[in-house]
């Protein structure tokens, strides 16, 4: 998301530098707690979720997260030294915490302004030399609220999506770009950057009963050979599967699509929703997208297997059924209404100020 606002300063003639703190500080350390984190998710989903749920309840962890978590990131900490820029936004909560801490500190004069990513509320997200907060829906704001943020340091601005998604592009246009069959079903098929619970959802493709074509994108190279080891043993069935390792503009394929099945992160539901194409919605990852699951099935913006109905069963039912895929994807269009561009543009360049964005 930090790249969308980059690309929409710099359209705008706001000099907008991305500054990635995992990059900029990355080395063993970060990869191993990069590893600990999937591993927990995969294998003790439990920990992960009472983690995430009650963190605030732990001996040590309000001040894990105010200093001791980004004590480590001196390369960032010189970055924004040496740029001093009038306002960082930031787009994920360690770039909130590095960037408070030095405000806390004295060591930084920037406005900091922090955008929420997904449709759930987290305290995790907050900290207390942020200016201004991005939420995406009425009830984060109102959350804020409860905790003693003034309405006037929050703005109402959605999920800043790439303009390829909010484009009008016709499904049989998309198609043929794509080399996709112009007749029958199309599903595309999305597991994250670790390719999460796409073994199930392949599987779930290959038992369709009618004809239909799929796409799968498998977030990596390691995640796509895996799948095709599958497609080799098992067979596709009635099903024409593409399998790509990483799409770095998946725009029209959302546009192709009759319905994505994807989990329920922030940014790519925001991606289909801007795009009119229906969620269906499985396999969340436990703690934050379980949490956006709950608001957005909450909002009826996205579909979900029924009770005890398989994911294979559930994509069959809702490709015999357009209307309630019609009907899902206004609300989801109805549910990002808001102009997040224009908000954005009236905030960060009204005042001509330059952005870090972390």
């Amino acid at each position: 998301m930090a790249a969308n606002y980059q690309r929409l300063l710099a359209q705008h003639g706001c000099e907008a530098t991305l500054l990635d703190v995992v990059q900029a500080d990355g080395g063993a350390s970060i990869a191993a707690v990069t590893a600990l984190y999937s591993a927990t998710l995969r294998h003790m989903p439990g920990v992960w979720r009472f983690l995430y749920s009650s963190w605030s309840r732990l001996p040590g962890m309000e001040s894990f997260r105010l200093s001791l978590m980004t004590r480590r990131f001196h390369q960032t900490e010189k970055t924004l030294r040496r740029l001093d820029p009038t306002t960082i936004l930031t787009t994920h909560p360690l770039a909130t915490a590095i960037a408070s801490r030095l405000k806390s500190r004295g060591a930084l004069r920037s406005r900091l302004i922090a955008a929420f990513w997904d449709w759930h509320f987290q305290r995790f997200w907050c900290f207390p030399a942020v200016d201004q907060y991005l939420v995406n829906t009425p009830r984060q704001r109102q959350e804020l609220i409860a905790m003693g943020i003034a309405p006037n340091r929050i703005t109402l601005s959605g999920v800043l999506v790439s303009p390829e998604y909010c484009a009008r592009v016709p499904a049989a246009e998309a198609r043929a770009r794509l080399q996709l069959p112009a007749d029958g079903p199309v599903v595309l098929v999305l597991g994250g950057g670790r390719g999460w619970g796409l073994e199930a959802l392949l599987q779930a493709v290959a038992q369709q009963p009618a004809p239909v074509c799929a796409v799968i994108l498998c977030g990596s190279a390691q995640r796509q050979a895996r799948l095709q080891q599958m497609l080799a043993a098992h067979g596709s069935g009635a099903a024409a599967i593409r399998l790509l390792a990483f799409e770095p503009d998946p725009a029209l394929y959302f546009h192709a699509a009759d319905v994505i099945v994807s989990k329920p992160s922030g940014l790519s539901t925001a991606q289909a929703f801007a795009c009119g194409t229906p969620v269906l919605a499985t396999s969340p990852e436990p703690g934050h997208e379980e949490a956006n699951l709950a608001e957005l099935t909450g909002s009826g913006v996205v579909l979900v297997p029924r009770a005890n109905e398989n994911p294979a069963a559930a994509i069959r039912r809702l490709l015999d059924d357009p209307a309630a895929l019609q009907q899902t994807a206004a609300q989801a269009r109805q549910f990002v209404a808001l102009d997040t561009k224009a908000i954005a543009l009236d905030l960060l360049v009204g005042a001509g100020c330059g952005v870090i964005q972390l």
